[in-house]
């Protein structure tokens, strides 16, 4: 069975709008002397796993460079079920996802080409592979296909795949096949069949194992999240969330970096 990556990995809730948190502000769940710090495990569904302990959780804060500053605020740290991303940030607690119980995972080509050197650098092997059918168009619109244009209707319902208006690039691949690409990142094969345009997502199997599923949530997940955190707590108007993705994914990288050897002395002490 394949189960297809969401576009992102982080998940906004209905409770953080226009980059707000709603429900508290942070400066009150920072400042509550009541509110101490726990780690929860919930129960995954049929078929997934957590391949994070609290321990490993314990373990790997104790290596935080400035954990009292990076910790400063955070409430929890939730193993939950899987709610199709891989986390989220809210409020002061960090949710991580349940896994797949079978550990391989496909991305597609744009969560691929965002994680490509955090999978490389953990020895992830990945693999591209036929996509899935994700749509059908009508024939007649082969002629734009050959002149180098994609159909204005074609081009919306794709960037309706990923929720953002993208500049596709078409590459003129063989007789019936085209390449659908942003930029330099292939998202879609369009095959002509007899009758219709076929458009394929373009995805990566990306072989994780039991030590790589962990290592990949708590050195880019977990720490992902954590840049939210500090995001929503260091900002001059403490409770929102302003820099965003960006941020937190520069924040995940710059700690990875700063305390890889460390990890694997720790967790790989042999």
């Amino acid at each position: 069975m394949r189960h297809r990556q969401v576009k992102h990995k982080s998940k906004k809730t209905p409770k953080v709008k226009a980059g707000k948190v709603q429900r508290k502000n942070f400066r009150d769940v920072r400042n509550s002397p009541d509110k101490q710090f726990f780690i929860h495990v919930e129960s995954p569904r049929l078929g997934y796993e957590h391949f994070v302990s609290q321990q490993d959780i314990k373990t790997f804060l104790n290596i935080l460079p400035q954990k009292e500053t990076i910790m400063s605020g955070l409430q929890s740290i939730c193993l939950v079920d899987h709610e199709h991303c891989d986390g989220w940030y809210e409020d002061g607690n960090i949710h991580i996802c349940a896994w797949e119980q079978e550990m391989h995972r496909v991305f597609d080509a744009l969560h691929y080409d965002e994680h490509k050197e955090i999978l490389a650098e953990l020895s992830i092997p990945c693999e591209k592979i036929s996509g899935e059918l994700m749509h059908q168009f009508d024939i007649v619109d082969v002629t734009d296909l050959y002149e180098g244009e994609i159909p204005y209707h074609m081009e919306k319902v794709l960037c309706d795949d990923w929720r953002e208006e993208f500049t596709f690039d078409l590459i003129h691949a063989s007789d019936f096949q085209w390449q659908i690409n942003r930029g330099e990142i292939e998202l879609y094969t369009a095959m002509i069949s007899e009758q219709t345009i076929d458009i394929y997502s373009v995805d990566y199997l990306c072989k994780f194992t039991r030590e790589t599923i962990r290592d990949y949530q708590l050195l880019h997940i977990l720490l992902h999240e954590l840049g939210h955190h500090q995001d929503c707590t260091t900002t001059p108007g403490k409770g929102y969330l302003i820099r965003g993705e960006e941020y937190a994914e520069i924040y995940a990288r710059k700690y990875e970096k700063s305390i890889w050897d460390t990890y694997f002395a720790v967790f790989y002490p042999n």
